[in-house]
């Protein structure tokens, strides 16, 4: 299929999710169904886009790929980072996936990113990264599975919830969308669209 550099159709996108996650973690067997379930349950409330590498023959994870060189991911992120309304970060030990940390935390992007943590060394990772705001997380003393850590903006704190099934991200998404402003207004826009959808379908005259 056509390869669609990130640079080059970001300033198009619109009302849209963005999934950041360590290139190393496509090759991990045992993240292989996180990265599916996630990727299909976001998409089911907007459209979500992944930052791939142009040099790996991998299959879809699950949503729209976008790519980008090595001397231009580092803006084409910051740029769907800016413009996403919801990120879903998939934390990692690499060069670049503490790169995408950093960056969420510096430009102000956390308040809008469901952290996904699978080691223990995430989470004091993340908890550091948040600060003072992060008092909850340090009731996580050990990790056996994936945690997901994002912003309740009702009660001004952050929250976290253990990921281990299908129904744990459905019901983090319900959450997400209760909790951050951006994602219930993604919901509605898509509710909305699919309304109007079905009624042009119903009015649409059948041939004779």
């Amino acid at each position: 299929g056509t390869i669609h550099l990130a640079k080059d159709v970001v300033d198009s996108l619109q009302h849209f999710s963005l999934y950041l996650r360590p290139f190393e973690a496509d090759n991990r067997r045992e993240s292989k169904w996180l990265e599916k379930k996630i990727c299909k349950t976001f998409n089911n409330f907007w459209k979500l886009y992944a930052i791939g590498d142009p040099n790996a023959i991998l299959p879809p994870i699950g949503a729209e790929t976008l790519y980008a060189t090595n001397d231009s991911w580092k803006e084409s992120v910051h740029l769907l980072m800016m413009r996403a309304k919801v990120i879903v970060l998939r934390m990692g030990a690499s060069e670049g996936s503490v790169w995408e940390l950093n960056e969420c935390i510096v430009s102000q992007f956390q308040y809008k990113t469901i952290f996904i943590a699978t080691k223990i060394d995430e989470i004091y990772s993340i908890r550091e990264k948040l600060a003072d705001d992060s008092e909850n997380l340090k009731n996580i003393t050990s990790v056996d599975t994936a945690y997901a850590i994002y912003y309740n903006a009702l009660d001004n704190k952050w929250q976290y919830m253990q990921v281990r099934n299908s129904r744990d991200i459905r019901d983090l998404c319900e959450m997400f969308k209760r909790y951050c402003p951006e994602y219930r207004e993604l919901y509605h826009l898509y509710k909305e669209q699919k309304k109007s959808l079905l009624y042009d379908l119903r009015s649409e005259k059948i041939p004779e």
